[in-house]
């Protein structure tokens, strides 16, 4: 485990190119509130946080990103340098393909520094649980249902059924 210095690196990609590696071997650290909670979420640089499963998955109603302020009293750093190692957060919802990465690169909680070597579990602490499912499916992706991959098609909305009970029904006769 060692920092990097990356200057004015804040994006998967740079970081990404910079140390030439891929960005599945990232973990990606996004800060959210709801409320007055903060609960941090964890993804594999290649993939996106879903916000409805985190919220799921931490409990909430909802949650939104979180202000730059926030992010820099949590993590002691500008947007973009943010890590799960020796980050303490409320809540720290690790989806489980973070799980796999064994030589991680992540941010370092300081301004301009990544760490290279990171392994979850090793490094930070997962707790069993908050390991949830928390990102989009992506195309490629095994198929829930069979073993299949899914595939991604463009496509118009033909029809759309509401569970609205007999409220516009009885309200026109």
């Amino acid at each position: 485990l060692r920092d990097v210095h990356t200057p004015g690196m804040t994006t998967i990609a740079q970081v990404s190119e910079f140390l030439k590696v891929r960005p599945d071997r990232m973990i990606k650290t996004l800060v959210y509130r709801s409320g007055e909670q903060v609960i941090v979420g964890l993804v594999r640089g290649d993939h996106e946080i879903n916000e409805s499963k985190l919220a799921r998955a931490a409990g909430v109603e909802t949650v939104e990103l979180a202000d730059e302020g926030t992010i820099r009293k949590l993590t002691g750093a500008e947007v973009g340098f943010a890590g799960p190692v020796r980050l303490s957060a409320e809540k720290m919802i690790v989806d489980v393909d973070v799980l796999a990465i064994a030589d991680g690169v992540t941010g370092a909680n300081k301004t301009s520094y990544h760490l290279v070597g990171v392994v979850p579990g090793r490094d930070f602490a997962v707790d069993t649980d908050r390991v949830a499912d928390i990102r989009n499916v992506a195309q490629g992706d095994q198929c829930p249902k069979c073993s299949g991959e899914l595939a991604f098609e463009r496509a118009i909305e033909v029809g759309h059924v509401f569970k609205l009970g007999t409220k516009y029904s009885t309200a026109i006769g």
